[in-house]
């Protein structure tokens, strides 16, 4: 796949996968961040774009939800020290 094709295949997903990260952090810059990790996660995943929409959809809230985990638990390890 072409990086175009990667890209406008991505963009579809962009804000429903930022959307998602942030319903769980509650904060602009760490759902943003968030949402970079998790498309660009898929973006490398070929299996992804064979998909079909509905599933899709799935795999972005899936990674979107990780990724936003892995930043709350970051933040959470953060104050403690």
């Amino acid at each position: 796949m072409k990086l175009e094709q990667i890209a406008a295949g991505l963009k579809e997903y962009e804000l429903f996968c930022y959307r998602t990260a942030y319903y769980l952090l509650e904060q602009e810059h760490a759902a943003t961040i968030a949402a970079q990790e998790a498309l660009a996660e898929l973006g490398g995943n070929r299996i992804f774009f064979e998909q079909q929409p509905r599933e899709r959809k799935a795999w972005v809230r899936k990674a979107a939800l990780k990724h936003a985990l892995k930043i709350y638990a970051e933040s959470l390890a953060e104050r403690r020290i």
